[in-house]
């Protein structure tokens, strides 16, 4: 996928097509060796600032401004999904999948102590997101978990450890879905940790059912990629 992303910029970029240059980067530093990451986001973000917003690019700029936030690049991740949340204005599912991301990259700056983020508002925008993703578990799944930590800051670690639930729920339809388990597999993983930590603050509230919940949940995740291999 890297070689292919970086042959569609070998072609693009010659030829001027600004949107597919940055596309191509931005994909291609999603696929990337962790060593070429820095390089190629460099490359990608430089060249989102001379291309004109579309649909499309900001679905590129939503790729890239996640990974941006894996690598702990808070500030570069803020700048580019904010503007593709704000590109995707028309477009209701491919919002919430940025503003989704957005929201993960507020927790992020609140947790660090950034004086400008608004747990309030932030707290609006997850319920905006909900409200439209009815059917996109991933992004309800995603919700949940800035809502819980936002409960766990403010002293409510039951409405914490019900919300993991509802994130758990989410993941369960992502597992049971589709006729592709690799697939339905690979969308699940990211979330893992989820069924620990969920777990872990069932023991700490004292709620066995709970925590028994947890623990299957993870089993059967763990028995699909069993499956799969």
């Amino acid at each position: 996928a890297h070689d292919f992303f970086l042959a569609a910029h070998a072609v693009a970029a010659p030829a001027g097509i600004r949107t597919l240059t940055a596309m191509s980067l931005a994909y291609a530093a999603a696929v990337c060796p962790t060593e070429a990451f820095d390089d190629l986001a460099r490359r990608a973000i430089d060249q989102f600032a001379q291309t004109e917003p579309s649909n499309s690019l900001a679905v590129a700029m939503r790729v890239l401004g996640e990974h941006l936030l894996r690598h702990g690049r808070l500030d570069e991740a803020h700048a580019i999904l904010a503007r593709a949340e704000a590109v995707e204005g028309d477009f209701p599912l491919q919002w919430s999948m940025a503003a989704a991301r957005l929201a993960e990259c507020e927790l992020a700056r609140l947790e660090r102590g950034d004086a400008d983020v608004d747990p309030a508002a932030l707290r609006r925008l997850l319920t905006r997101v909900d409200g439209v993703a009815a059917d996109l578990p991933d992004i309800r799944a995603r919700v949940s978990l800035v809502f819980a930590a936002l409960d766990r800051r403010d002293g409510a670690p039951a409405s914490a450890l019900a919300r993991i639930g509802d994130a758990v729920a989410a993941l369960s339809v992502i597992r049971a879905s589709g006729d592709d388990p690799v697939l339905t597999s690979l969308g699940a993983r990211p979330f893992e940790p989820v069924y620990r930590q969920g777990a872990a603050l069932a023991a700490e509230l004292g709620d066995a059912e709970a925590a028994l919940s947890f623990a299957e949940h993870r089993r059967a995740q763990w028995l699909t990629r069993g499956l799969n291999a």
